[in-house]
């Protein structure tokens, strides 16, 4: 999809929503529930994407959809990047 059929997709646009809501509240949790992990790994900016989940989630019908654009192409991908070879870690840790 590209960002004109993006920004027109409402159903896009929704489902996007509730992933930076789902992603937003694990990484609250983390730092909420697992501190100590999260300083760990400070390299991943819990906060931020918690942030962003209040953004889009309290921004109703306000939401910067050119923002949440740009987010995904830019941010998302190293946020990905990282909790895989967090995972990964984890993963060879416990085995």
């Amino acid at each position: 999809i590209d960002e004109v059929a993006f920004l027109n997709d409402i159903k896009t646009q929704d489902a996007v929503i509730r992933n930076f809501e789902i992603m937003g509240e694990a990484a609250h949790n983390i730092e909420r529930y697992h501190a100590q992990f999260a300083a760990a790994h400070a390299d991943v900016p819990w906060n931020v994407v918690y942030t962003m989940r209040n953004r889009v989630s309290h921004g109703y019908f306000q939401a910067d959809w050119e923002l949440v654009w740009k987010t995904i192409h830019t941010d998302l991908l190293e946020r990905h990047s990282q909790i895989r070879t967090l995972l990964a870690q984890i993963t060879q840790a416990s085995n």
